[in-house]
């Protein structure tokens, strides 16, 4: 708990000060429990999932005036996929050949190899879709408790300064 000691005549003044100062407190906090959150979600990224994906996530700060202080997100373009799963669906020529590409690089396989586990790959997609991760939800609770933290520590040091 931080002290402060002002006169009566100046209460108000410091008062008004000390509110100025509470909303950019909160906002540093919400960045680095964003900074933490960044770093959970990362390790948990599943295995096999292209590191493009693990260097998707970005903070974005939103302006002073808006309700949200701070946006993680993911901009890989199959982020959705990765988590929410997909109902059955044909994979392209070009699906194929980067599955190909990935089994190569992944699984050290030759290129003729490759290509019959990504046709294989494929035909269980077209069949069964892809099975969802959840990763990004099931870690919210965490997550909310790293907002929670940061936000109180970075209120704390802040209140502590004259």
């Amino acid at each position: 708990m931080a002290r402060i000691k002002v006169a009566p005549e100046d209460l108000g003044k410091a008062l008004r000060k000390q509110a100025l100062k509470v909303p950019k407190l909160v906002r540093k906090g919400a960045r680095r429990a964003a900074q933490r959150a960044r770093s959970l979600l990362v390790k948990r990224t599943p295995v096999g999932i292209s590191g493009h994906m693990k260097g998707a996530w970005k903070i974005v700060r939103q302006a002073p005036t808006s309700k949200v202080l701070i946006e993680l997100i993911n901009d890989a373009p199959y982020a959705a996929i990765v988590e929410y799963g997909a109902r059955p669906h044909p994979v392209s020529i070009e699906g194929q050949a980067a599955i190909a590409l990935w089994a190569q690089r992944k699984l050290g396989l030759t290129e003729a190899k490759a290509k019959g586990v990504a046709f294989l790959i494929a035909r269980k997609i077209r069949k069964e879709g892809q099975a969802p991760t959840y990763f990004i939800r099931d870690s919210l609770p965490e997550i909310r408790k790293f907002a929670q933290q940061e936000i109180l520590r970075a209120i704390e040091k802040g209140s502590k300064k004259p």
